[in-house]
């Protein structure tokens, strides 16, 4: 169908960006970008063809391609916050941690009701050991959406580790204060 399309009107990005999307729904991500980078070439200025195909290279694991694009869907549409979402979940996946809680945080502020972004700015404040922040982050989501026991069980992973954490600190202040007492009596 979308072939047939593309064979009437080459120069619609439209269909080359829905016939991109049939692609990505069958797991076939390189054909779906050499569609969306079409749709891209025929009309520069629609984000949505940057952003699909930002998730097609974030499915081959290709993170860096897929930011890239994120961002230019971000530059041309700086409000819509599943761009800044989207950009978040792949500099994630490179471990670059506080870039995703930027992009996290900025879909927040755009949009400031959508349980998801919490969770996954959580999930990055987590692995930086930030466990306080993201409890916060968790909080919010199950506020927004007390139904997902995905953001639950976040929430009380990160109490575990804040609580071992803590209890880590306060081991190693004790050995601490016993070292240095007895330092001090030998001083004497």
């Amino acid at each position: 169908m979308f072939k047939k399309a593309i064979e009437i009107n080459s120069q619609n990005a439209i269909y080359y960006n829905n016939y991109g999307k049939s692609l990505y729904n069958l797991d076939k991500y390189d054909e779906a970008i050499t569609m969306f980078k079409k749709a891209i070439q025929i009309d520069s200025l629609d984000p949505s063809y940057y952003n699909n195909c930002g998730h097609s290279f974030h499915n081959l694991n290709k993170y860096d391609e897929a930011i890239t694009m994120y961002k230019k869907a971000i530059e041309i549409n700086s409000l819509n916050p599943s761009y800044y979402n989207n950009c978040g979940d792949s500099l994630y996946n490179l471990n670059k941690h506080e870039d995703s809680i930027t992009m996290y945080k900025k879909a927040i502020e755009i949009d400031s009701q959508n349980a998801i972004y919490y969770n996954n700015c959580g999930y990055s404040l987590y692995d930086l050991n930030k466990y306080d922040e993201a409890i916060t982050m968790y909080k919010k989501a199950i506020q927004i959406d007390p139904l997902d026991s995905n953001y639950r069980n976040n929430l009380d992973k990160s109490n575990k580790n804040l609580i071992q954490n803590k209890d880590k600190i306060i081991s190693s202040l004790k050995f601490l204060n016993i070292y240095f007492n007895r330092i001090n009596k030998r001083e004497i």
